[in-house]
């Protein structure tokens, strides 16, 4: 398991933060404990820590067998700048006026990712209603708050 890492430095998240973002309860030192290679957490734990940090549950076991580099988490750190440069870029261009429907725009996104994750995850492959990519053939399921 990736361990001496700072899982959520990277999100910008201190150990107290990330222990208070996730689900139950979870002291922050467990959460060192574990950055440090002190204590191996359960698959449970590990599903917590990668929902709270928004990243695959892959991300901790990246680098076990020597394949992830120093070059690799420069890259990554250098996708996650020019990701915010792009952000920054559209927020400075976009005119006043577009500004809610942008808002608007991540927040269906946002929203239709959440809900393909859970969809994907279903074993008996069935759809829920409140799913995007079929809310039209049920009749429309969009609906503005």
């Amino acid at each position: 398991m990736r361990s001496g890492k700072n899982y959520g430095q990277r999100k910008g998240l201190t150990q107290k933060a990330l222990a208070v973002k996730m689900q139950g309860k979870v002291d922050y030192s467990y959460i060192g404990k574990i950055e440090r290679g002190e204590q191996l957490p359960s698959l449970k734990m590990l599903k917590r820590l990668s929902e709270a940090l928004a990243v695959p549950l892959s991300y901790f076991f990246q680098g076990v067998d020597g394949k992830e580099t120093a070059q690799t988490e420069a890259q990554r750190d250098s996708l996650d700048r020019q990701r915010e440069r792009l952000l920054l870029h559209l927020l400075r261009t976009v005119h006043d006026d577009d500004l809610l429907l942008l808002s608007e725009i991540a927040r269906i996104l946002t929203k239709h990712r959440n809900t393909r994750r859970m969809t994907e995850g279903d074993v008996q492959g069935t759809r829920s209603a409140a799913d995007p990519l079929h809310a039209a053939e049920g009749g429309g399921e969009y609906k503005r708050r």
